[in-house]
């Protein structure tokens, strides 16, 4: 049997789209601001599309927020950077049908070739979002995947030797550098969602 990923955190994702009025002009710019509790997402989509993300540990989500846009708007308006933009956009952020929840946790597998199977984007590992490189790390995968399949046609388990190994080394960067990333916010240091990034339980 393939094991199962190994989930290293709790993150989860809730988020909401909104669309902008006609006359609405906005800068497409992403903007990201941590909070006590996790760490808000604001980027702008084709279509005068906004998304406005929220992400913390599943939970660390406040109850009953899942069916309370007022309670989702509440925690919007105590933000700094998010309030104010929302505010020039003319976004009510409690003007949702319903938000949407995703899981967005850092998970890894600890071997990517096993007989009959290579493993790569999502299969092989799931990046937290804040580092921004799931995209390139899911693009450079496949292709070392694809490098492998044909290295095994022939006879030769070189490349997919060197793609598990280059891919697992290249894991535990990433997880020294997310670690290092999360440390370097120093506001909210004693707060659940903040310690346990720094290994402290929590």
């Amino acid at each position: 049997s393939v094991p199962p990923p190994r989930r290293l955190d709790r993150l989860v994702a809730c988020y909401g789209i909104y669309t902008l009025e006609d006359d609405v002009e906005v800068a497409a710019a992403t903007l990201v601001e941590a909070v006590a509790s996790g760490w808000w997402y604001m980027s702008v989509m084709p279509g005068a599309r906004v998304l406005l993300g929220f992400f913390t540990d599943s939970d660390l989500l406040p109850q009953g927020l899942r069916k309370n846009l007022r309670a989702w708007a509440d925690m919007a308006s105590r933000t700094h950077a998010v309030s104010a933009r929302l505010g020039s956009l003319g976004i009510d952020a409690a003007a949702l049908d319903q938000l949407q929840f995703a899981p967005a946790s850092t998970t890894t597998m600890s071997r990517l070739i096993e007989p009959r199977i290579i493993r790569a984007g999502d299969a092989a590992s799931a990046l937290d979002p804040l580092g921004a490189n799931g995209l390139a790390t899911a693009l450079w995968s496949g292709v070392r995947a694809a490098d492998s399949v044909i290295g095994l046609l022939a006879g030769d388990d070189a490349a997919s030797r060197l793609y598990e190994q280059q891919f697992l080394e290249g894991m535990t960067s990433h997880l020294v550098t997310q670690r290092a990333m999360y440390a370097s916010e120093t506001r909210f240091m004693h707060e659940p969602f903040w310690q346990r990034r720094r290994g402290v339980p929590g």
